[in-house]
């Protein structure tokens, strides 16, 4: 296997955490109805932990093993919200996603920096 450097490894992380958090409102907006009520919750949480799932299986040839912990936080708290109260749009919704996914994996990287330090030091 080729080895990359460091901001290799923490460019896939932020990809694939952007990409969970777009799957993770967009998905259960498309495929769970509206009226579901709370049913909605659990069963767009367990969409959202099955695309995370998904991507993280996808991007583990890159290497993209930090998304693990990054990628439950933001699967299992974007998918129980109610996506359709957000806007109507999913091209805002998966913007909304993205951000989340990047804002969620800058602070496991802040707190690894300060746990840590920076990998490859």
């Amino acid at each position: 296997m080729e080895e990359y450097g460091p901001a290799f490894y923490r460019g896939v992380d932020y990809v694939s955490s952007m990409l969970i958090g777009a799957l993770s409102l967009g998905l259960p907006y498309l495929l769970i109805p509206h009226g579901w009520g709370m049913v909605a919750m659990p069963a767009g949480m367990a969409l959202a932990m099955a695309s995370a799932f998904f991507v993280s299986m996808a991007f583990s040839r890159l290497a993209a093993f930090e998304t693990a912990v990054p990628g439950t936080v933001i699967s299992m708290t974007v998918g129980m919200f109610p996506a359709h109260y957000i806007s109507d749009s999913i091209s805002h919704l998966i913007l909304i996603g993205f951000a989340v996914g990047a804002f969620v994996q800058l602070f496991f990287h802040f707190y690894d920096n300060h746990l840590h330090g920076e990998a490859g030091k």
